[in-house]
């Protein structure tokens, strides 16, 4: 049996395409044993009531304390039958022309760990105007084996259970670090190059606040958490590539007192700017600073940030 495990907080019309999407995708891929199981973090409009009116036998929970996505899918897990995990945000509408076919995934690699190319329509912030349309991986012509994914995946539940899902303490990068504890130990994506979903969204900036709180002080753990796996090096290198950079210029300035160790820093902090904005003086100008203070609290959140795992607290509505 499949598992379609769909998280989500206030995505209203989102949420409605995306439940309905998956009676059309089961029905083009003949899948005949499946459940679909919606897990709420507090919403405040709509959702649930939407969903339970959609089909019956749609299972439905709502977080009671904490929330966060690793709660939220490990919660739909825990309530999951099937021996097959389908994750999935409330704002993705499934494609039904792509094809999933688990016992030949099965017959190729022995285990299911799979996903497909992302299309994202981005929309104002009301959602009523289409602004743009693009892949999320614009390179991806043809399979290809992947580290690390994020909240979109297909996994058996064996797998799963024998690296305990999510750990429930991030607030940013929960799949990554799952990514990287499977690559570790030679369970890999396989990233279809046919698009699964529709990514229905805005453009998301994360403000300087949100960004310490959220993403540096998780990727600064998610780095200790994972020290001594191999992948962590490889991300570390895609995410934060100026961050040890910064860890030996404060070594070398230490342990020397010379300043030539902060002045290459900053020439090798510029270059990598300019690498990512591609000559966009603003953005250049604008990221200098803030790429800056991200080592920075990549580093202490290394050092010093301990956040103890959430409860997983939640009542089942049907």
């Amino acid at each position: 049996m499949i598992s379609f495990i769909v998280i989500g907080k206030n995505e209203g019309f989102k949420l409605v395409l995306s439940i309905n999407s998956i009676y059309t995708f089961v029905t083009a891929n003949t899948i005949k044993d499946f459940e679909i199981i919606y897990v709420d973090s507090k919403s405040n409009d709509n959702s649930v009531a939407d969903v339970l009116k959609i089909n019956n036998n749609i299972r439905v929970a709502a977080l009671q304390e904490d929330c966060n996505a690793a709660i939220a899918r490990n919660t739909g897990a825990e309530l999951a039958q099937g021996d097959i995990l389908f994750f999935m945000d409330g704002d993705m509408e499934l494609i039904p022309d792509f094809r999933l076919d688990i016992e030949k995934e099965y017959s190729i690699q022995k285990y299911i760990l799979i996903s497909g190319q992302i299309d994202n329509i981005f929309y104002d912030q009301s959602f009523k105007n289409e602004l743009s349309r693009n892949k999320y991986y614009p390179g991806l012509l043809k399979d290809k084996k992947e580290f690390f994914f994020g909240g979109l995946f297909i996994i058996e539940k064996k797998l799963w259970e024998k690296y305990q899902g999510m750990r429930t303490e991030f607030v940013y990068g929960e799949d990554i670090d799952l990514s990287i504890r499977l690559s570790g130990n030679n369970f890999f994506l396989t990233r279809k190059h046919q698009s699964l979903v529709l990514h229905h969204t805005t453009e998301k900036k994360l403000s300087l606040k949100q960004l310490i709180k959220n993403a540096c002080f998780s990727r600064g753990y998610l780095y200790r958490k994972n020290f001594f796996n191999p992948y962590t090096s490889i991300r570390i290198f895609k995410s934060d590539p100026t961050f040890p950079i910064l860890v030996f210029t404060l070594l070398g300035l230490l342990i020397t007192g010379s300043f030539i160790f902060p002045a290459l820093y900053v020439a090798l902090l510029i270059t990598a700017v300019i690498i990512v904005a591609r000559k966009n003086i603003k953005s250049i100008f604008e990221r200098i600073p803030t790429q800056f203070l991200r080592d920075i609290f990549v580093i202490l959140s290394f050092l010093f940030y301990f956040p103890s795992p959430k409860k997983v607290n939640y009542s089942v509505i049907r």
